[in-house]
């Protein structure tokens, strides 16, 4: 047997054994669906630094989803200004 073939027939061996394990395995997620973050400028002028966060997450109806919470914590951090900020 030539390399090329014994190289074949192991890639076909491990497709087949991660076909076979993928049938065999039920699979349990509890995550979120989507998320969009938007960062808008507020500031009142070029040295005002000030923005607004709004962060909107999407979530399941499924009676097995993860629950929301009411809040998130936001760390940051910027080149430009060193060290990094909780929100």
């Amino acid at each position: 047997m030539n390399k090329v073939s014994k190289w074949m027939t192991t890639i076909k061996l491990c497709f087949f054994s991660m076909l076979l394990l993928g049938l065999t395995i039920n699979a349990h997620a509890s995550h979120l669906a989507a998320a969009d973050i938007h960062v808008d400028y507020v500031g009142t002028g070029p040295t005002d630094y000030t923005y607004k966060i709004t962060l909107n997450v999407y979530k399941s109806c499924e009676p097995s989803s993860i629950d929301l919470s009411l809040s998130e914590t936001l760390v940051w951090s910027s080149s430009c200004f060193p060290g990094s900020s909780v929100l």
